[in-house]
C-alpha cells in the first residue's frame, strides 16, 4: 500500500474515532443531562440555588435564609437553624423527580389534596425570584413507591412525585432549629469553675499550663479538659420549654447546686451553664446563663457536670526513668531486694540470677501505678489510713537517689490505702495493682 493511501486510510480513521467519542460519550453525557433535567420535577438547578424557605405544614409555620453553611431561622423566632435539616429540604426540592402527570383537567384541586395543601413552601432563589410549591395527598397510584401530588401555585401542571418530599417537609419547630445548648470558644478559656453538690473544682490555665487549684494545687491534664469543654459544646436539647424565662426559679435554675463556669484568658467573657431539678426520672432542666431558652437533656449528659479534681488530674502515683534505677526495694510481707549489679542483667541481694524480663516488668508495674480515687488530699493522721506503719513500702533507686517510694497502708474488701512518701496526698488503689508487686525471688527467677 502506498504511503499516500496510509496516511488518507489513518485521517479517515482519526475523523470516525473522533466522530464516535463525541458523538457516543460527550453527546451521551449531553444527553444523559438534558433526560436529567426533563425528569426533574421542579426544575431546579442545584439545592444551593435555595436561599430562603418559609413551609407551613400542620405543625406550624416556619422560615429559615441560608447564611454560607449554615441557616438561620427568622420566623416564628431567632435562632440557629438545624443546617442538616433544612439542606435536607433544599435537596429533596431540588432533586425531586415526576412519577408521573396528571392528564385529567379537573378544575377541582381538592381531588388532590391542592385547595389545602398537606404543606406550602414559599422558596427564594438566589436570582431573587421566589416561588411557591404546593404538597397534597398521597397518591393511591404510582409506578414504585409511595407518592404524593404536586404542583406550583402559579402552574396548572400537577404531577407526582416521591413522598419522602412530603416527609422531609413534615417537622416540627424542634426538628428544624439547631438542639447545641451551649459553646464557649476552647482556645480562649482560661479558667474554669464547677461547683457540684459536694465539692468545689476550679481550674485554671497559668503560663499557658492548666493546674487544679481548688480544691488541692495539682497539674492537670490538658486532654481531660479539652474532653470536658467538648462535652459541653456537644450538650444537645431533647427539648426547648421556655425560650425567654423571665424566672429560673421554676426549674430550680437560680440557685442551682451544680453550675459551671467559664472565663476568657482575657477576661472579656464569663459563660455560665447551670442544671437544675429533674423534669421527669431521666430529664433534667439546663440553661445557659443570658438570652438562651431553658432546654431539657437526659441524665446521662448531666453526668458532665459531676466532676471532681481527680477527674482532671494524673492517675499515677509517681513517675520516674526506669532506666536509671538500678535498685530497688520492697519492704513487707515478702521482703524483696534486687540490685542490678552491671549491664548483663538483674541480680538479687544474695547474687541470684534473676530474670530481666519478669523484674523489668516489676518495675513498669511500680512505675504506671495509679489511683483509682481519692481518699484524702490533706491527710493530718495517717493512722486512719494504715499508713503510719505501712504494709509495704516500695523503694527505687538511682545509686543513693530515692527515685520512687510508695507507701501501702490498710486493705479494705479490695483495695488498699496507698501515697507516694513526698506527698500528702492519700488514694485509694485496686488491690489486684498491689498484688501485682507482691513478688518473691523464687518467681522472679
Amino acid at each position: 500500500m502506498k504511503p499516500k493511501q496510509l496516511l488518507l486510510y489513518f485521517s479517515l480513521f482519526i475523523v470516525i474515532g473522533g466522530f464516535v467519542y463525541f458523538y457516543e460519550y460527550e453527546g451521551g453525557q449531553t444527553r444523559e443531562a438534558a433526560q436529567e433535567w426533563a425528569n426533574k420535577t421542579f426544575k431546579i438547578a442545584s439545592p444551593d440555588s435555595i436561599v430562603g424557605l418559609s413551609i407551613q405544614n400542620a405543625k406550624g409555620t416556619y422560615s429559615a435564609v441560608r447564611m454560607g453553611e449554615d441557616w438561620e431561622i427568622n420566623a416564628p423566632l431567632n435562632t440557629a437553624g438545624e443546617a442538616a435539616q433544612w439542606n435536607g429540604i433544599a435537596g429533596k426540592i431540588a432533586e425531586a423527580t415526576t412519577d408521573r402527570e396528571i392528564t385529567d383537567k379537573l378544575t377541582n384541586l381538592g381531588a388532590y389534596g391542592l385547595d389545602n395543601p398537606r404543606v406550602t413552601v414559599k422558596m427564594t432563589l438566589g436570582d431573587g425570584s421566589q416561588k411557591t410549591l404546593l404538597v397534597g395527598y398521597e397518591s393511591k397510584v404510582s409506578k414504585g413507591g409511595a407518592t404524593t401530588f404536586v404542583k406550583w401555585a402559579d402552574s396548572t401542571r400537577i404531577v407526582t412525585t416521591s413522598n419522602s418530599l412530603f416527609t422531609q417537609l413534615d417537622k416540627s419547630l424542634f426538628d428544624l432549629r439547631n438542639k447545641s445548648i451551649f459553646s464557649v470558644d476552647q482556645p480562649r478559656v482560661g479558667k474554669i469553675t464547677l461547683v457540684g453538690d459536694k465539692e468545689k473544682v476550679v481550674l485554671e490555665k497559668i503560663a499557658n499550663r492548666w493546674m487544679i487549684t481548688e480544691p488541692v494545687l495539682l497539674p492537670a491534664m490538658p486532654n481531660a479538659i479539652s474532653s470536658m469543654i467538648s462535652g459541653f459544646n456537644g450538650l444537645k436539647a431533647r427539648d426547648f420549654v421556655e425560650e425567654e424565662p423571665t424566672s429560673l426559679k421554676p426549674y430550680q435554675l437560680d440557685k442551682s447546686a451544680r453550675r459551671v463556669i467559664f472565663q476568657y484568658d482575657d477576661g472579656s467573657t464569663r459563660e455560665e451553664i447551670r442544671i437544675g431539678k429533674q423534669r421527669s426520672e431521666d430529664e433534667l432542666f439546663i440553661h445557659w446563663l443570658g438570652k438562651h431558652p431553658v432546654a431539657i437533656i437526659d441524665t446521662n449528659q448531666a453526668k458532665r457536670f459531676a466532676k471532681s479534681a481527680f477527674d482532671f488530674q494524673e492517675k499515677k502515683l509517681k513517675s520516674f526513668d526506669m532506666n536509671l534505677v538500678d535498685r530497688f526495694t520492697i519492704v513487707g510481707e515478702n521482703p524483696l531486694a534486687i540490685h542490678k549489679k552491671d549491664s548483663t542483667g538483674w541480680f538479687s541481694s544474695n547474687g541470684d540470677s534473676l530474670d530481666t524480663e519478669k523484674v523489668e516488668s516489676l518495675l513498669r508495674s511500680l512505675n504506671t501505678l495509679q489511683a483509682d480515687k481519692v481518699g484524702d488530699y490533706n491527710a493530718s493522721n495517717l493512722v486512719q489510713y494504715g499508713l503510719s506503719s505501712p504494709k509495704m513500702v516500695i523503694n527505687a533507686y538511682h545509686q543513693d537517689t530515692v527515685l520512687a517510694s510508695i507507701l501501702v497502708g490498710a486493705e479494705t474488701t479490695d483495695e488498699f490505702f496507698v501515697k507516694a512518701a513526698d506527698s500528702p496526698h492519700v488514694y485509694v488503689v485496686q488491690n489486684w495493682r498491689i498484688k501485682n508487686l507482691q513478688k518473691s525471688i523464687e518467681s522472679l527467677q
